[in-house]
């Protein structure tokens, strides 16, 4: 025999020294001696035990759990299989042990288990109910009910006054039920007493006022026709408070002469008056219902053991279908003998699992039918989908918001049946993270598993957060067993909490306070961050131009940007310039809130659409060897070139420098010289000219100037 027994969800890490143990015994509380136990090292999924039983037919009971170095772990629920001799090529489902026959009845289904072990008619609980409703309360009517069966007198004509039920204490049966209309006069009363002397000492005797039962006390003897001789007599049955009933009062009364102390009893003057007891009584019908049995491909027949009882006994037999909360009844069969296989092969299946249902009946009360046994054939051929935390990791245990999570699970086969068409959802409970894929067609192999990766967006997620594997979330495939479908880890996700670098330039260089820059220049605006969060928020960047706000959705001089990168925006901001001061500001923040500085980016610029060239100037001077000159250029577009050129005092040309077009522009511009002449010589000591020409346009501007060398 082999157990194969899915392990826990979490399966201990090898240093707590997981052992997988398994007990059986053919006691179903385990406290005979011949209970024997198996262990071994828990799989990766499942873990197989084998154990050699006799070979006689025998019922035996088996539960399972993981011990580590720590100590036992508690033991699963208890299940049950029987080993017969009788050969199978299919599931079967029989019960025919006492603690097998026990699970399948209720103490309030009118069933009791006798001490063989088998089951059979007992006694069962009658819930009797009266409702009185006197013409001064709220709803003017009797109402008496025997378990299910319910009387409404108004429906039999004039239920004015005491409306009656009698029960038989045995078998609960109602043997007698009268109204008496004592409102009409007292002669009612009268034969209402004689009526409940009639009624045998152990009989239940149930009583309802509707309308009223005193009658119109000015007509009434001693204005009641409720008389003593009829008061004594409900008081033999128990009553307290009848005394007290007046005209249109509400009044009901369940009891008996044999137990008269235990009886109920209310009245209401204006309100509604309620009485509520219970009777034990013989069961002549019960019923039974079998755990969920399945799944099932088809089904082949059905059977029970036992005694049939007395010649009006009988055994029905129902075959229910279970598909989530709905039971679809299959087929019914009444008058089953002991012993009588049923053929059920026909029988379609509209879902893999079902339910045996049974009634055993007694109508006379003579001798109930014993059931000792209950056997369904069925064919069983079904995948067993499994994972534990053995086979699902996750790449990181923390990480910050945006990165993703990566999880791979192996998923395993244990079953009867290979697996397909099924998916594997992997989710953030409280979240609407949802990453679904198709689960690889998968053998019944529970060696060679199926393996899956997930990547898992974290948008949205900070602090501490758990992700949901999950196979065949929607349940559309059917299993074995469900409970090892799925498999939950924890993880942290951290806020970014560094700031982001936000760049802006003129025309491709950052400028300072005070420089100049183009009438119609390029701004362009960069906010870079690391976070792999993406900026999705429009706002994110604001953008002020001479204290007025540039809406960058809608101005059309702004192309607005967002990407993926490290670079999250990027704007290019072309705006038409009057000449003299103007000031920008640019303010941003990343995904996450951080702002790129503690204030908004802020300059102060000039414009001047007249060309010129000033600030000239050659520094250091005096120099011991390289030097830059620095100038200043105003006009509505950059110079197309610029040259250097240094002289002698004498006025001879040393030497003479281009600067690189591409690295002029409006505003401050550098032109460096390495302090040597045109042959790669360095400059004596002395004073040297030299002359800045700047071509803008079809205009040249020239300047004259002088320095130093001293070394």
């Amino acid at each position: 025999l082999r157990f194969l027994v899915a392990n826990p969800s979490f399966v201990p890490d090898a240093y707590q020294q997981p052992m997988l143990e398994v007990e059986y015994s053919a006691d179903p509380f385990f406290a005979l001696p011949m209970g024997t136990q198996l262990s071994a090292e828990p799989g990766m999924v499942y873990t197989a035990l084998s154990a050699v039983l006799p070979t006689t037919d025998d019922v035996y009971y088996w539960r399972t759990r993981m011990v580590t170095s720590a100590g036992p772990e508690r033991w699963s629920a208890t299940r049950s299989f029987t080993l017969t001799t009788e050969g199978s090529s299919d599931e079967r489902w029989l019960q025919t042990d006492r603690g097998q026959v026990e699970s399948m009845y209720s103490y309030d289904s009118g069933l009791q288990m006798d001490p063989h072990g088998g089951l059979l008619l007992g006694w069962r609980w009658l819930p009797l109910e009266v409702i009185s409703g006197g013409y001064n309360g709220p709803i003017k009517q009797a109402t008496l009910r025997v378990d299910t069966t319910l009387f409404l007198p108004s429906q039999r004509g004039n239920s004015r006054g005491f409306n009656c039920a009698v029960i038989e204490p045995v078998f609960g049966t109602i043997v007698d039920s009268l109204t008496f209309d004592t409102y009409s006069g007292r002669e009612i009363a009268a034969q209402m007493a004689d009526f409940l002397r009639q009624v045998p000492d152990d009989h239940v005797l149930m009583v309802g006022v509707e309308d009223d039962a005193n009658g119109y006390p000015p007509s009434s003897i001693d204005g009641t026709n409720i008389s003593s001789e009829l008061r004594d007599e409900l008081k033999r049955f128990g009553a307290t408070v009848i005394d007290s009933v007046g005209f249109r009062d509400s009044y009901v009364l369940i009891g008996s002469r044999t137990d008269a102390a235990s009886a109920v009893d209310d009245h209401f003057i204006l309100g509604t008056a309620l009485a509520r007891d219970t009777l034990e009584v013989r069961a002549t019908v019960g019923s039974f219902a079998t755990p969920v049995i399945g799944p099932a491909n088809s089904l082949q027949s059905l059977s029970w053991e036992g005694d049939v009882g007395s010649a009006r006994s009988a055994v029905d037999l129902r075959i229910r279908a279970l598909r989530g909360d709905v039971d679809t009844l299959l087929a019914e069969y009444r008058d089953v003998a002991p012993g009588q296989s049923i053929d059920i092969s026909t029988l379609t299946l509209p879902s893999a699992f079902l339910r045996v249902e049974g009634t055993l009946r007694d109508p006379g009360g003579e001798q109930s039918p014993v059931l000792r046994g209950l056997r369904l054939d069925y064919v069983s051929q079904f995948p067993e989908l499994g994972v534990t935390s053995q086979v699902v990791e996750s790449d990181a245990d923390s990480l910050l918001e945006g990165e993703e999570l990566t999880v791979t699970a192996a998923v395993y086969n244990a079953g009867r049946a290979g697996a397909e068409n099924l998916r594997v959802l992997l989710s953030v409970p409280g979240s609407s993270i949802r990453v679904e894929q198709p689960l690889p067609v998968l053998a019944a192999d529970r060696t060679t598993p199926a393996e899956i990766e997930f990547t898992l967006p974290t948008t949205g997620l900070r602090g501490a957060q758990s992700y949901e594997l999950s196979i065949d979330a929607t349940g559309e495939g059917v299993e074995y067993y469900r409970a090892n479908n799925v498999y939950s880890d924890g993880f942290i996700v951290g806020g970014d909490g560094a700031a982001p670098e936000l760049d802006v330039l003129f025309d491709g260089v950052t400028i300072v306070d005070n420089d100049y820059v183009a009438p119609r220049p390029l701004i362009q605006i960069a906010l870079r961050d690391a976070s792999p969060l993406p900026v999705t928020d429009t706002s994110a960047v604001q953008l002020f131009l001479d204290g007025r706000r540039v809406w960058l959705m809608s101005d059309p001089r702004v192309q607005f940007a967002t990407g993926d990168g490290e670079e999250k925006v990027s704007i290019d901001f072309t705006p038409e310039l009057t000449d003299g001061l103007h000031f920008i500001a640019v303010s941003g923040k990343d995904a996450s809130g951080n702002a790129a500085d503690t204030i908004p980016y802020q300059v102060r610029f000039y414009v001047s659409s007249e060309a010129g060239v000033d600030e000239v100037y050659p520094y250091p001077s005096p120099t011991t060897g390289p030097m830059d000159f620095t100038f200043r250029v105003t006009g509505a577009e950059a110079p197309r070139e610029a040259q250097v050129k240094i002289y002698t005092v004498a006025g001879r040309l040393i030497r003479e420098m281009d600067i690189d077009p591409s690295q002029l522009r409006i505003g401050f511009n550098r032109a460096e010289w390495d302090g040597r002449d045109q042959d790669g010589d360095a400059l004596a000591n002395g004073v040297y000219f030299y002359k800045l020409i700047v071509r803008q346009g079809e205009e040249s501007t020239e300047y004259v100037g002088r320095f130093a060398v001293l070394r």
